[in-house]
C-alpha cells in the first residue's frame, strides 16, 4: 500500500478535455496543490502537469490529436 502521506493524481484523456483550455487547467492544478506541498514539489507537479496537458499526443484511427 502507498505511504500515508502519499497523494495520487490521475488524468482522463477519454474526451481530451475539449472544454478546458490546457493553460487554465494547469493553473487550476497549481492552485489546488499549492497549499499541500512545498514550493519545490508544487513546481515539479506543475511542470509535469504542463507537459502532460500541453504536449500529449494521441493517435486514434490514423488521426493524431493533441
Amino acid at each position: 500500500p502507498p505511504p500515508p502521506n502519499c497523494f495520487m493524481f490521475s488524468f482522463d484523456i477519454e474526451s481530451l478535455y475539449p472544454s478546458i483550455p490546457p493553460k487554465i487547467g494547469i493553473k487550476a492544478i497549481r492552485n489546488l496543490i499549492q497549499p499541500h506541498f512545498s514550493q519545490q514539489k508544487t513546481n515539479l507537479i506543475y511542470s509535469l502537469s504542463a507537459l502532460t496537458l500541453e504536449y500529449h499526443y494521441l493517435r486514434f484511427q490514423n488521426q493524431i490529436y493533441q
